[in-house]
This record gives C-alpha cells, structure tokens and sequence, in this order.
C-alpha cells in the first residue's frame, strides 16, 4: 500500500471508531503534545506540528516516507528503530525518556491494528515533561544519548553540576556528592552561568529543573542534530 494512502486510511479508522475518535481528536488538540504513526523498520508516516516541533523546532519539514535514519543521528535512530523492533516482537506499550535538544521528553510508544508493506505501525505520542515526572511510571527505557540544544556548551561536569542544582542542592551538597572541593563547584557554577548567560543560581536551578536534567544525563553520550 501507498505510503500516502495507509495513513489516509489509519487515520480515517481512528476517525471512524467510536473507541477512538475522542481520543485522537483530543491528542491532536492538546498543546504540547506530538503524535506520530512509524512504521516498525522506521519509515515516518505521519507526524503532527507539535511532533515536529519538540524533535526538529520546524513544523514544516517533509517527514512523510522518510527514515529515521535520514532524519536524526545514526545512533539516536538506530536506537529508536531497536525500541520499535522490541515493541513489535514484545507486542508491549514502552515509555522513552530523553533529553532531546535540551528538554526532556517522555514519549509513549505502541502497536495499532495496522500494517504497511507488511510492519507493524507504532503510535507515538511525546510530550515535554519537568524534573520528576517519570517517578511512577511503569515500563520506562532511558535513552542511552542526549542531544543538549543550547546546553552543549556545558561540560560533563558542569551539566552534572547544573542538574543537582535542580534537584535543589546547594553548592555545599553538590560539592559533598560529587566529591569535589567547594571552590571547583563554585567555579563550576561560575563557568555555566557565563556560558548560559544566567549567573543566579536559582534562575539555573529553574532552568534545570524546566529541562528535566538529572545526573545520570551527564554521562551520556552525546549526539547532534543539526536540522534537515
């Protein structure tokens, strides 16, 4: 089947089932929140505005028939395409958690009752989420990659630095948990709020927090999108 014409037709059937129509027509309303239907080899068949903008900050750009693989980092993709092969052999509901262009995203992901040139189609609806939204959730994978936007200029420390003022620690705590003297915390800090351009440290604290940062993020390897 047409690429054009399998979504013309899974979105008519979500439009049509009763089961359905509130939920799609409320998702694709809600602000903030992107959809998406990927076929399970990672082919983008469909992708709303707010989709677009959380991953690639343009509602314009041509996704529809287009590969993961051509849109995003190698690795990212490739990581994505693995989640989906999982979900496709596992037939189970996943959440992704990442940091994506320097905010994180929780981004829900499971099978519909369709199929394209004989794959599974996954829905994926993702959304921007703060500092402790995951605790509670059930079935959730953590990127191995982040892809920082504006907070690349942060070094791995300071952006582990950056993510415990988040968590509210004061620079004292900081220092005690990464085991590090004050002054190398203090001048951490120093060094981020000249690259941030932000030098109070509860203004950081918000920024981190708004970005969802947490330790761990700071050892991840890290990928760049550059737009397409």
């Amino acid at each position: 089947m047409h690429t054009s014409s399998c979504v013309t037709d899974i979105i008519r059937g979500l439009q049509e089932s009763s089961s359905c129509t509130a939920l799609w027509e409320t998702l694709l309303g809600m602000p903030g929140v992107g959809i998406a239907l990927i076929r399970c080899d990672g082919i983008l068949l469909f992708a709303s505005n707010e989709f677009k903008l959380h991953f690639f900050g343009d509602a314009q750009i041509h996704t529809r028939g287009r590969s993961l693989l051509d849109l995003f980092p190698r690795e990212w993709a490739k990581e994505r395409i693995e989640f989906l092969g999982r979900i496709e052999s596992e037939q189970e509901r996943i959440t992704v958690r990442e940091i994506w262009r320097g905010r994180q995203l929780l981004t829900r992901v499971g099978l519909l009752p369709w199929r394209e040139e004989g794959r599974p189609i996954a829905c994926v609806v993702t959304r921007p989420a703060n500092a402790g939204e995951v605790e509670g959730l059930e079935q959730v994978v953590n990127s191995s990659f982040v892809e920082l936007g504006d907070l690349s200029v942060l070094t791995p420390r300071e952006l582990a630095v950056l993510a415990l003022l988040g968590e509210g620690l004061t620079l004292k705590q900081i220092a005690e948990r990464l085991h590090r003297s004050f002054k190398t915390i203090d001048n951490h800090r120093a060094s981020i709020g000249r690259k941030l351009r932000e030098s109070d440290r509860v203004a950081l604290s918000r920024l981190a927090l708004e970005a969802g940062l947490t330790l761990a993020d700071a050892s991840l390897k890290r990928v760049n999108y550059s737009g397409n």
